[in-house]
């Protein structure tokens, strides 16, 4: 499981690039078009077995966190920890990497926060958990996109009139 871009990336500022929370997408693990309590499990020893073939070393799992189930607003998911080595500036620098990821329509979406090195937080992975929790899928082509609600506006006759401002009065009067 090699992911090389990512669809959306969010950072705390210009300056400020950690922690870092980027979703990803992939064609889900064959046989799961969605997850399900009742197949969840089986999603994540999919997880599992992916991330086995990257994140292992001479037979042990190089993984921070194995794959393990977790329901994130409506979706059944998994979620499990890496280290990474990122470029920044052209020098290496190691990161750690949390993600929670769901499926949706056979496509898998990950949600993945990145930090240096010991600085990923607790606001990191819940920031990264509401990402998740809030993905929904796009509309079908029977399913037009929510517009939202027509507002009428009021005429100027039935508004307010505007309050007078308050005269200032001179320092030490």
């Amino acid at each position: 499981m090699l992911f090389r871009s990512y669809l959306v990336k969010y950072v705390p500022g210009r300056k400020k690039t950690f922690p870092s929370i980027v979703v990803l997408a992939a064609d889900a693990p064959e046989g799961i078009d969605e997850v399900d309590a009742s197949n969840q499990k089986t999603f994540v020893a999919s997880i599992a077995a992916s991330l086995a073939e990257t994140y292992s070393k001479n037979g042990k799992s190089t993984l921070t966190k194995k794959p393990a189930a977790v329901r994130l607003g409506q979706h059944f998911g998994a979620t499990w920890s890496a280290p990474a080595t990122i470029k920044v500036d052209g020098l290496k620098e190691s990161i750690d990497r949390a993600s929670y990821a769901v499926v949706m329509g056979g496509r898998m979406y990950t949600v993945e926060v990145r930090a240096p090195k010991g600085r990923l937080d607790a606001a990191g992975h819940a920031a990264a958990k509401a990402v998740a929790a809030g993905l929904a899928p796009p509309p079908t082509a029977e399913e037009p996109a929510e517009e939202p609600p027509a507002t009428e506006a009021k005429p100027a006759t039935d508004a307010a009139p505007a309050a007078e401002p308050a005269a200032e009065k001179p320092a030490g009067a």
